[in-house]
């Protein structure tokens, strides 16, 4: 935890770090989105290893922007 803000008694994240990771996510989600968004089609048509890759880039965004909003629900919900 050395270098990484100021801690909780307990030990935890501080919450502006959370938040940040959080936004962070987002941002890394919506970058892989946009990507697929700008090249998927190509790929997809192309077939292959890039269609398979492309499928895998929009899932994984998918995903990573439905973890952050269920972690940034619960860590607002209990704030």
């Amino acid at each position: 935890m050395a270098g990484s803000g100021a801690a909780w008694p307990d030990g935890l994240l501080d919450s502006a770090r959370i938040e940040a990771l959080i936004l962070s996510g987002f941002v890394l989600g919506g970058s892989l989105l946009l990507v697929h968004g700008l090249c998927g089609r190509s790929f997809t048509q192309a077939g292959g290893r890039a269609a398979k890759v492309c499928v895998e880039l929009q899932r994984k965004s998918f995903h990573m922007i439905g973890g952050c909003l269920v972690c940034a629900t619960y860590h607002w919900g209990v704030k």
